[in-house]
């Protein structure tokens, strides 16, 4: 199951039948092997987010929930800096999971 999961991050339940917890456990584990091995990308994205809040106006979006909120101006800034991965499936993965996936969407190296 781990398998499929990992070849399929963004929609684990749909297709590999996962169950959404073990799902869910397995791409935590996924996610903390994933920051051990690459160190800088969480503060990368976290500067590249920063500066996407600073760019623009996000009152219309002021009385979303902060996870929510999160998801987006990180979607704005997957689009905007052209980070690796799908930035739309990432973002669809974060509404549901109220967490950026790292692993499948992060900004480039230079």
């Amino acid at each position: 199951m781990s398998c499929c999961i990992q070849n399929h991050p963004l929609t684990p339940v749909q297709s590999c039948g996962a169950d959404p917890l073990e799902a869910a456990k397995i791409l935590k584990t996924f996610e903390v092997l994933y920051s051990a091995a690459h160190p800088g990308a969480k503060e990368a994205a976290d500067a590249d987010v920063a500066e996407v809040e600073q760019a623009e106006d996000w009152t219309s979006i002021a009385e979303l929930p902060a996870w929510k909120q999160r998801c987006i101006k990180t979607y704005y800034a997957c689009k905007d800096r052209g980070w690796t991965g799908k930035c739309d499936d990432c973002l669809r993965y974060c509404e549901g999971q109220r967490n950026w996936p790292l692993r499948a969407c992060r900004p480039r190296k230079e």
